[in-house]
C-alpha cells in the first residue's frame, strides 16, 4: 500500500520510526566510516615500522651481497598474517629477495623495479615501499604489501552491531510512537470526524473539539472561524436565494430554466399562469413534451432548435395553443454558459405573452391606416368630383339634344313606311326637313362624340382612381405574398394625388431588373403613404409663402445584391439635429395638433425591420431636404417560389 493511503496513525508511527532509525543510521554509518579510516592509518603506521624494522634486518644481507639470508629474514614475516608479500630491491632498484603468502602467491605481481617510497591503497590492499639506510646512504628498499582483511571483519561486526541495534531501536520507537499516537493523531483525527459529519448533515453549527494551544490547536481555532463565517455566509445565501425565489416568481415575465438537453429545472410563477402549468407538473420534463401545445410552422425555428444556440438569440410569435386559441410570445434564449459566471451548460428563457400587444398593434395599425384614409377622404373626393362632373355636364348635354334628335328619327321612321307602301306624302318630307333643321346635324355630328368621348375619359379617370384605392387598402392577400414593388407604389402615388400636386412633382426612376419581392402587400402600401405624406408636409412648410412654387418628391426602386432598395427623396426643410434619434418613437410628432400623431414612422420601422426583417433609415440636410432608405430581403422571394413550386 502506498504511504499516501495509509491514515494518519500509521503514518506518523512509519514517520518516528523511519526518523529515529534514519538517525541511527546516519550516525552508525559516520562511526564506521570514521573508524575505518583511523584503522587505515593504524595499518599503514603499522606498515611503516615493520618495514624500517625488516629493512634493518636485511641490511647486512644487502651489504654482502646475500639473497639467501635476505629471503630468510623476509620468510620470518610469515607470523604476521596480514603481510601477504614482500620484496627487496638493491641499491640500483632491482628485485634481491621476494616473499608470498601461499595463500597469495598467484595473484600478486610485485613490481619488478623498486617504486618511489611511499604509503598507497590498491583496491582491497594497502603496500608500503620504503628505503633501507645504512650510515645516511640508501642501499636499498623494502617494499610491503599488506591486506585490509581486518579492516573487512571489524566492518563485517560492526554491521551487525548496527543492524541489531536499529532493530532494538526500532522497536522502541514503535512502541514510543504507539504511546504517543493518541496526543497527535487524535485532534487531527476528530477534525476529519467533525468535517465528514458537516458534508453529511451540511450544518456549519458544528465545532471541533481542541485539545491543546499547540499548532494543532491553532490550526482547529481557525477551522471553527471558517466554519462560522460559512455558517453566516450559508445564511445569507439562503435568504439571497429565497429572496431571489421570490423576485422570480413575482416576475411578471415568463422564466424558464433548461438543462442543455432541453429538461425543465426552473419555472416561475408566470411560466405556470401563461402555460397553465405548475412546476411540480413540467419539473424534469423534455421542453418540448411538457404538456404545451407548440404550434410550429417553421421546423428550423423549432423548440428543438433553441437547444443549439450559442449565445443569445430572440424568437419572436412563437406560437401555441391555449384552450383551443393561437397565441403567440416574444422570447429570449440564452445560453447561460456564456452568461459571466456562467459555468455550466444550459439555458434561460425568458419573455410574455404577446398576443394583446399583437392584437393592439394591428388594431393601431388599422387605425393609422383608416387614419391615412380619412386624410385622403376629402382629396380623392375632389379628385373624384372633377371628372364625374364633366360625365354630369355631357350627359346632360346629350339628354337635352335627344329630343330634336328623336323627332329626326321618328319622321325618317315614318318616311321608311310610307315608301315601302307606296309614295311619300309631302307633309312627312316637310316635317323631316323641320326636325332635321331645328336638330342642327352638323353641330350635333361634332359635339355628341367629344361628349361621349369626354364622359367615357371621366368614367375611366374614376375608375382608376377606385381601382388603386381598393388596391391600396385591399391588397389582395392578408399574408406574406410575392407583389411588383414598382407597381404598389405607383398604387400609393395616385392614392395620395391630393396630399402632394398642389405643392410637389414626383418623379419615379424605378429599376427594370427587381424580382416580386415577398411582404405583406398592405403594410408596405402604407408605410410608402406615410412617406409619401411627411414628404408632402415638409415640401409644404418649405414653399408655404412662395405663390406657384413647388418642390419635387423622387422616388427610386433598385437592386442591391439580395436586397431590394426603395429611396424617397424630397426637397423639404430637412430634419434638425437634435430631434433625429426620436424620428421611429411612437407618438413623436413636430407636426401641429391634428395633423399628425406620431405613429406614421414608428410602425414603418415595426413593418419594415420587426414584420419584414429589413432596414430603414434617413440622411437629411437642413435647408435641402431628406431622403428615406428601405431594404427588404430579396431571399424571401426566393423561398416563397420554392415553397410554392
Amino acid at each position: 500500500m502506498k504511504f499516501s493511503r495509509l491514515t494518519l496513525a500509521r503514518k506518523l508511527i512509519l514517520t518516528m520510526m523511519a526518523t529515529s532509525s534514519t538517525a541511527l543510521l546516519v550516525a552508525c554509518v559516520s562511526f564506521l566510516s570514521y573508524d575505518a579510516i583511523v584503522l587505515r592509518h593504524s595499518i599503514a603506521d603499522h606498515l611503516h615500522g615493520l618495514a624500517n624494522i625488516t629493512g634493518e634486518n636485511v641490511a647486512a644481507a644487502l651489504t654482502y651481497n646475500d639473497p639467501k639470508s635476505a629471503r630468510l629474514v623476509l620468510e620470518a614475516l610469515r607470523a604476521v598474517p596480514h603481510i601477504v608479500a614482500a620484496q627487496i630491491y638493491d641499491g640500483n632498484g632491482r628485485s634481491f629477495a621476494a616473499y608470498h603468502q601461499a595463500s597469495s602467491a598467484s595473484t600478486i605481481q610485485l613490481p619488478e623495479v623498486a617504486p618511489a617510497p611511499a604509503n598507497r591503497l590498491d583496491g582491497d590492499r594497502i603496500s608500503e615501499c620504503d628505503a633501507i639506510i645504512l650510515d645516511g646512504e640508501p642501499i636499498g628498499y623494502i617494499y610491503l604489501v599488506s591486506d585490509l582483511q581486518e579492516i573487512h571483519a571489524r566492518m563485517r561486526r560492526f554491521v551487525m552491531f548496527t543492524l541489531i541495534l536499529i532493530a532494538a531501536s526500532s522497536a522502541a520507537g514503535f512502541l514510543v510512537a504507539i504511546s504517543l499516537r493518541r496526543l497527535i493523531s487524535k485532534p487531527i483525527l476528530d477534525l476529519v470526524d467533525t468535517t465528514k459529519r458537516i458534508s453529511r448533515e451540511k450544518n456549519y453549527r458544528v465545532r471541533a473539539p481542541k485539545f491543546a494551544p499547540d499548532e494543532i490547536g491553532l490550526l482547529v481555532d481557525s477551522f471553527n472561524e471558517m466554519l462560522g463565517e460559512i455558517e453566516f455566509a450559508e445564511a445569507a445565501l439562503r435568504s439571497a436565494h429565497q429572496e431571489s425565489e421570490l423576485f422570480i416568481k413575482s416576475v411578471p415575465s415568463i422564466l424558464i430554466g433548461t438543462t442543455a438537453d432541453g429538461r425543465i429545472n426552473r419555472w416561475n410563477l408566470a411560466a405556470a399562469t401563461v402555460f397553465n402549468a405548475s412546476a411540480d407538473a413540467v419539473m424534469g420534463k423534455p421542453l418540448q413534451d411538457c404538456g404545451i401545445s407548440w404550434l410550429n410552422s417553421q421546423p428550423d425555428k423549432g423548440v428543438d432548435s433553441w437547444f443549439g444556440i450559442e449565445g443569445s438569440e430572440k424568437r419572436e410569435d412563437v406560437a401555441f395553443e391555449k384552450n383551443g386559441q393561437r397565441r403567440f410570445l416574444g422570447l429570449t434564449i440564452i445560453n447561460t454558459i456564456y452568461i459571466p459566471g456562467g459555468e455550466t451548460r444550459g439555458f434561460l428563457i425568458t419573455g410574455a405573452d404577446v398576443t394583446e400587444r399583437k392584437v393592439l398593434e394591428e388594431q393601431l395599425r388599422q387605425a393609422q391606416k383608416l387614419e391615412a384614409i380619412g386624410q385622403l377622404a376629402a382629396g380623392i373626393a375632389h379628385e373624384i368630383n372633377t371628372p364625374a362632373q364633366f360625365v354630369g355636364d355631357n350627359a346632360t348635354f346629350l339628354q337635352e339634344t335627344w329630343p330634336a334628335l328623336q323627332a329626326v328619327l321618328q319622321a325618317c321612321l315614318q318616311l321608311t313606311v310610307e315608301s315601302a307602301a307606296g309614295p311619300i306624302a309631302p307633309e312627312t318630307v316637310a316635317k323631316l326637313l323641320q326636325y332635321t333643321e331645328k336638330a342642327d346635324p352638323t353641330y350635333l355630328l361634332n359635339e355628341v362624340p367629344q361628349a361621349i368621348a369626354q364622359a367615357l375619359d371621366g368614367v375611366q379617370r374614376i375608375s382608376k382612381i377606385v381601382r388603386a384605392m381598393k388596391e391600396f387598402s385591399h391588397p389582395g392577400s392578408e399574408g406574406k405574398c410575392a407583389i411588383d414593388i414598382n407597381r404598389a407604389i405607383e398604387t400609393t402615388i395616385a392614392v395620395a394625388r391630393n396630399e402632394w400636386k398642389y405643392v410637389a412633382d414626383i418623379h419615379t426612376s424605378f429599376g427594370d431588373d427587381l424580382p416580386a419581392v415577398v411582404c405583406l402587400a398592405g403594410e408596405f402600401n402604407q408605410v410608402i403613404l406615410n412617406l409619401l405624406i411627411n414628404a408632402a408636409h415638409a415640401i409644404g412648410d418649405a414653399v408655404k409663402g412662395s405663390a406657384g412654387s413647388k418642390g419635387t418628391i423622387t422616388i427610386s426602386t433598385r437592386r442591391d445584391g439580395e436586397w431590394m432598395e426603395v429611396q424617397i427623396r424630397d426637397t423639404g426643410l430637412g430634419i434638425p439635429e437634435n430631434i433625429r434619434a426620436r424620428i421611429f418613437e411612437p407618438f413623436f410628432t413636430t407636426k401641429e395638433v391634428g395633423k399628425g400623431t406620431g405613429q406614421g414612422l414608428a410602425l414603418a420601422h415595426a413593418v419594415i425591420v420587426k414584420t419584414h426583417h429589413g432596414k430603414i433609415w434617413f440622411e437629411s440636410e437642413i435647408g435641402k431636404g431628406t431622403t428615406f432608405f428601405l431594404r427588404l430581403p430579396l431571399e424571401q422571394a426566393a423561398v416563397s417560389a420554392a415553397a410554392t413550386s
